[in-house]
């Protein structure tokens, strides 16, 4: 009986329809960072689902460069914005947890930005552990550890890789080592609101902070939590690359949830792709 019990209730799961992605883009990000740590065929095409919203999302806004005196110009400079803090459900996805998980103070920004990269571009950058050598200006040191699915990834046979990450970075006036779990996802999967559209394939990646760490000098400043989130889809010859950060900071005398605040953590996700692009042309 307990041995039927199981297989009914496999084939429960199994039957259970791929959940559709919401439209709003706060929402989709919340729902992409629940949906990536489950790697069955539905959860891959939720996560496509999310790609095709993202996606449709970014091709609606307006590209016109409204600082240029040509009124056609193009803006290249992509898309940068606040956006809602991430759901308990969506943290509870952790695995391992953050040791100071508090949703609602993580506060969000976004960027959304069109890079003449590849998915194979991607692979290649990602994977590689000398992350301190391609990205110089963003790390005083980098060193990954705790590998799981690198070489099965690189070789095709799985759609995984994780690791952990010890980081010395500078903020503000401080400086501090942090520890990170990171991975890197593959999916190529169809969207889950249409079975007639053909596959999206597409790269996530997922990284947050497992505890608080010391910051030098040693005052009431706190650095609690910061949660990663990027969604990188090939469209019109390169990617969209969707990269969504959650911090919270907490420094006596300063607004840490102001406008020009939030705006160095966009600052700095563009500075970040501006590397990546400059990389993936030297492929």
């Amino acid at each position: 009986m307990r041995a039927f019990l199981l297989t009914m209730t496999l084939l429960l799961v199994a039957c259970d329809p791929p959940e559709p992605a919401p439209e709003d883009v706060d929402e989709l990000m919340s729902f992409v960072f629940r949906h990536y740590e489950l790697e069955d065929d539905n959860q891959a095409r939720s996560l496509a689902d999310a790609g095709v919203n993202l996606l449709r999302w970014f091709d609606g806004r307006s590209w016109i460069d409204p600082e240029s005196a040509d009124p056609d110009a193009e803006y290249d400079a992509g898309f940068g914005a606040t956006i809602s803090a991430l759901s308990d459900v969506a943290l509870d996805s952790l695995d391992p947890p953050s040791q100071t998980s508090d949703a609602g103070n993580a506060v969000g920004v976004m960027v959304a930005r069109w890079q003449d990269c590849s998915l194979a571009d991607l692979d290649r950058i990602y994977l590689n552990p000398d992350q301190f050598t391609l990205f110089p200006e963003n790390y005083l040191s980098y060193e990954r550890s705790a590998f799981e699915g690198v070489e099965c990834f690189r070789d095709g046979s799985c759609d995984r890789a994780d690791w952990h990450t010890a980081i010395g970075q500078q903020q503000l006036a401080y400086t501090y080592t942090m520890e990170m779990a990171s991975g890197f996802r593959r999916i190529d999967a169809v969207p889950a609101s249409d079975d007639s559209a053909e596959a999206l394939p597409a790269r996530l990646s997922r990284t947050w902070m497992l505890d608080e760490p010391q910051l030098t000098p040693v005052d009431d400043t706190r650095f609690i939590q910061n949660y990663q989130l990027e969604f990188m889809i090939p469209h019109d010859g390169g990617v969209v690359h969707f990269y969504g950060q959650w911090t919270h900071l907490e420094a006596p005398g300063i607004n840490t949830e102001a406008g020009i605040f939030l705006n160095s953590y966009v600052d700095g996700l563009y500075e970040y792709l501006d590397q990546m692009q400059v990389l993936c042309q030297e492929a």
